[in-house]
């Protein structure tokens, strides 16, 4: 996606202070993401949250894994909390840790704003150690289709088109994760008014981020004709907006080895599974 990661940067740390108010969905998400993680096997030492905000997901993690060492990467420096993490104000595609250092990198609800996902999945899969964890939650497509709805012809200037499941499993896949597993679940908020729907999404900096939006204002007879529309899909005086929550983890592996030209692989042959076909007796 063609994101203006300059504007993204600068709408997140607008937003720091009114980010924690209107996040319903987030800390929603959060929490699920965290129950899931309880029901994995994994001691991790050092586990690091992309997209970390002020470390809300991270304190949610300390109860799990009481000795381990947390780091909150963020884009933003103005969400960064140092209290109670290290945090590490940075951009995803190009992480600053060593190959092979990570136990458990986890991220909620922020690879959506990512410019290239398959450099950010190249980017964990080089830090993660093998057999590390990557745990994600992010949005999908069906998130926000009332709006989609409502400006027809002009989304594409005004809501932020969302990676689908099958494509971030692909991409694992590609990037040397295993055992990829991905479920969606879809929870909807039901606004009293459209000014709530937009004052929340505002607050939390998810507004549209793509480098080929269009720069002028909105005209307000475009604007009244989408809000006409919106309001049509309300139901008993709510207006249900659908958000999809895509969930994901995967285990980090043994990366290839490769020559500098860059096509040729080479394994030793210690490495090569064997399968001995059982004798007759």
């Amino acid at each position: 996606m063609n994101i203006d990661l300059a504007q993204a940067k600068r709408q997140l740390n607008q937003t720091a202070g009114s980010y924690a108010d209107a996040a319903i969905i987030p800390r929603e998400v959060q929490e699920r993401l965290v129950d899931r993680l309880s029901f994995i096997k994994c001691q991790p030492a050092i586990i690091v949250d992309i997209g970390c905000g002020d470390g809300t997901l991270l304190n949610a993690l300390r109860p799990l894994y009481p000795t381990a060492h947390y780091v909150g990467l963020d884009l933003a420096i103005s969400r960064l909390d140092n209290r109670n993490m290290t945090s590490v104000c940075a951009d995803a595609h190009q992480l600053p840790f060593a190959d092979h250092s990570i136990d458990l990198i986890i991220s909620s609800l922020a690879l959506h704003w990512t410019l290239d996902l398959e450099k950010v999945l190249g980017e964990i899969s080089r830090v993660l150690k093998p057999q590390g964890l990557l745990m994600f939650s992010t949005l999908g497509p069906d998130t926000l289709l009332p709006l989609t709805k409502a400006f027809g012809e002009d989304t594409a200037q005004h809501v932020l088109p969302f990676y689908d499941m099958h494509d971030i499993g692909d991409g694992l896949l590609r990037n040397h994760f295993v055992d990829p597993v991905m479920d969606a679940e879809h929870i909807t908020v039901n606004y009293s008014t459209t000014q709530r729907l937009f004052d929340d999404l505002r607050a939390m900096g998810e507004t549209q981020l793509l480098s080929t939006r269009r720069k002028t204002l909105t005209g307000k007879k475009r604007w009244q004709q989408m809000l006409e529309k919106l309001i049509k899909q309300k139901n008993d005086n709510a207006l249900p907006i659908p958000f999809e929550i895509i969930y994901g983890h995967a285990w980090g592996a043994e990366k290839p080895k490769t020559t500098s030209s860059g096509r040729e692989f080479r394994v030793s042959i210690a490495d090569i599974p064997i399968r001995r076909q059982p004798t007759t007796p």
